[in-house]
Formats: C-alpha cells, sequence, structure tokens
C-alpha cells in the first residue's frame, strides 16, 4: 500500500524529474510493478483458501517474495532506461529489501510490514529532508500492531525494521543523484 502511495508522491513531487517519463506514467509503472503485480499472487492464493492473508507458514512466504521480487526487478530496467532517477532509486530499494527478506526468510521469519515502513519513511527522509520525520512514527505504530496481532517476535521486527532503513539507505547514497 504504502509503495502505491510513495509512487504517486515521488511522480507529481520529483525534485529532481522523471527522464523520459511523465508523471502519469511513472505513477502507472511503480503503482503496477511495485503494488499491484506483487500482491495479486497472494491475493489469488487468500481468495481460494490456500493461504491466509499474512501468509503466516514462513515456509509459504519465499515463492511470493521471489514473484514479488521479479515484478520489482521489471520496474527497476523501466525506471533505468527511463532515466526516471528517482523512480529508479526507490523501485531499486523496495527490490533489494523484498529480496533480502526472501532469503531471510528460508531460515527465519522476518518482518516484512515492519521493513516496508522503514524503507519508505527512510525514503521519503532521504529524498525530501528530515522536516518530514513525523513520518517514521508509522514505525513503531506498524511494528507495534503486528506484535499485538502475534505476527512476529521483538526480534523479527527489529531485523525488519534494520534490514528496510539499512538497504535503502544504501541504495539511495550509491544511486540517488
Amino acid at each position: 500500500m504504502f509503495t502505491a502511495v510513495l509512487s504517486v508522491v515521488f511522480s507529481l513531487y520529483s525534485p529532481i524529474g522523471l527522464g523520459s517519463l511523465n508523471a502519469v506514467q511513472s505513477m502507472l509503472i511503480g503503482i503496477l510493478f511495485l503494488a499491484i503485480l506483487p500482491t495479486a499472487p497472494v491475493l489469488y492464493y487468500v481468495v481460494r483458501r490456500k493461504i491466509d492473508i499474512n501468509v503466516s507458514a514462513r515456509e509459504k512466504r519465499t515463492k511470493f517474495y521471489l514473484l514479488a521480487s521479479a515484478s520489482m526487478l521489471a520496474s527497476v530496467i523501466i525506471f533505468w532506461f527511463s532515466s526516471a532517477a528517482i523512480m529508479f532509486a526507490y523501485s531499486l530499494s523496495v527490490f533489494i529489501v523484498t529480496l533480502i527478506i526472501a532469503f531471510i526468510n528460508m531460515k527465519w521469519k522476518i518482518s516484512a510490514h515492519s521493513s516496508s515502513v522503514s524503507s519508505d519513511a527512510n525514503a521519503l527522509l532521504y529524498v525530501y529532508g528530515t522536516f518530514l520525520w513525523p513520518i517514521s512514527i508509522m514505525i513503531p505504530i506498524v511494528s507495534i500492531v503486528r506484535y499485538k496481532a502475534k505476527a512476529h517476535s521483538i526480534a523479527q521486527l527489529v531485523a525488519g525494521i534494520i534490514v528496510g532503513i539499512t538497504m535503502t539507505l544504501i541504495s539511495y547514497i550509491v544511486f540517488y543523484p
């Protein structure tokens, strides 16, 4: 959900432009490849009653993370060739975070929700500045909700936060102008 919102925000309010794309094209590509396609397989299996909406069983999560990663990689490639630097950096960070979560998930359950919200908050702060620091309140809110729902342990939530913040920061330091 946050990826769709950030795709809109970065497309409409890019401080560095969108390369050969216009704002509508950038939004549609971001929403499709970073939000809709990554979640569609999960929703399909939920409707067919093969999994629960949270994909609680760690063993069943990896294939969904890898499918999501493939969609996100497509957006990375599209934004790279379009010279849409802001969306390239964002989609790259989302792709890297998701791929790392997929690999960690093979051995240990980690919170993708806390990782995602941490990554997105960090991306906003990096692009638009620290005056947006109040957005960071979403990190503990999402983490507390996931903990109270008994979806994750504190260690799984903290690990997700660390992956989200670290990988997004690296992506932006290296690839954002």
